[in-house]
């Protein structure tokens, strides 16, 4: 049941996204919520840092790497992937190779 119980998340993120958001931290969300819910909390108020994670529609950024307890989550499934206490999400800049 929506609403009653509210579960623990561990955000990292990484590289220059680390820069804003630092590199871990902790969100608590409402249990059943999916990976969106995650990224308002922490994008929350507005400037730089929802500009690190939103477009100018309030979509995630299409470039973002988003992986849910070491699984990569594609973007149109990141409503769809349901959290739960103890939950991973980190969040990765585009990669480069060289």
């Amino acid at each position: 049941m929506r609403g009653e119980i509210d579960v623990r998340i561990r955000v990292r993120t990484f590289a220059r996204l680390a820069e804003v958001f630092g590199a871990e931290s902790e969100v608590t969300v409402e249990e059943g919520l999916g990976i969106p819910a995650v990224l308002e909390v922490i994008g929350g108020g507005g400037g730089e840092r929802a500009r690190g994670l939103f477009d100018e529609e309030g979509k995630v950024h299409g470039y973002l790497i988003i992986v849910h307890n070491r699984v990569r989550v594609e973007h149109q499934d990141l409503a769809s992937a349901r959290l739960c206490d103890g939950d991973e999400i980190a969040i990765l800049p585009p990669l480069a190779g060289g």
